[in-house]
């Protein structure tokens, strides 16, 4: 595994490197989409930008907050920033918040956001989960299929690599046939659909799934219950687009 990799002779922390990498090519992916579809790209990469920094902020503060004893006694360890005393779920949370609120400002419609964004979201999901393999921060489950790799000294399903392909293929989808979509939202909540359906399949060769009473994986239940969600949205929307098309054309006759 590679937690650090060096690059002219700096020590970098793979996964930073991993997550900057993916917000780079998330941002470019969702800023291209946002000008085929009306939207300028200036204000997406100012959005990632300052849901980034805000992102980042809150992450870190929210682990000092929740670590404060082990701080109390040198307060300039606040400011030692490193990949591993960051809360990457509340950072996420604050950042999206921060992101959408300057769209907001900005009057961007969200249906329409929400297609230009989605792609570059599965991009970056993508790149982060192979982050996750070069780190070993997702383990799998122990195998003798010919393609395992040694984690920890024990060969395993490589299952975040096996994520990451389903999304590209989910990627790949999305932009041979969700670009021709008849109403906004559509790319988003078939891109939704999809990266369930990766997940729902790559959790079952995970080593750390959290388990319900009975066995059932909960990332799964999840993802499950998401993906029929955005089926039946999907579905409600179709017929409702059919409807006033047929009615549009009724009236034109």
């Amino acid at each position: 595994m590679y937690p650090v990799i060096q690059v002219a002779g700096l020590t970098l922390q793979t996964a930073g490197v991993m997550a900057l990498l993916a917000g780079w090519l998330g941002l470019s992916m969702a800023a291209h989409e946002a000008k085929r579809l009306g939207i300028n790209g200036e204000i997406i990469w100012d959005a990632g930008f300052f849901g980034l920094l805000a992102g980042l902020l809150g992450a870190r503060l929210w682990y000092v907050g929740t670590n404060w004893p082990a701080y109390q006694a040198d307060l300039r360890q606040v400011l030692a920033l490193n990949w591993g005393t960051l809360t990457s779920g509340p950072g996420v949370v604050i950042g999206s918040i921060i992101a959408l609120a300057y769209l907001q400002w900005h009057a961007v419609p969200l249906a329409r956001l929400a297609d230009a964004v989605a792609p570059g979201l599965l991009l970056a999901l993508a790149v982060l989960r192979v982050g996750d393999f070069l780190t070993g921060r997702v383990l799998g489950t122990p195998t003798d299929v010919p393609w395992a790799v040694e984690i920890w000294d024990v060969p395993r399903h490589p299952v975040a690599l096996y994520e990451a392909g389903a999304i590209l293929i989910a990627l790949g989808i999305i932009w041979r046939w969700g670009r021709t979509q008849t109403y906004d939202g559509f790319v988003f909540l078939l891109a939704v659909f999809l990266a369930s359906a990766a997940r729902l399949f790559s959790e079952a060769y995970r080593l750390d799934s959290i388990r319900t009473i009975g066995g059932f994986r909960v990332a799964q239940i999840v993802a499950l219950a998401v993906m029929w969600i955005a089926l039946g949205v999907l579905y409600r929307k179709h017929f409702a687009v059919k409807g006033e098309s047929s009615k549009s054309r009724t009236e034109r006759e």
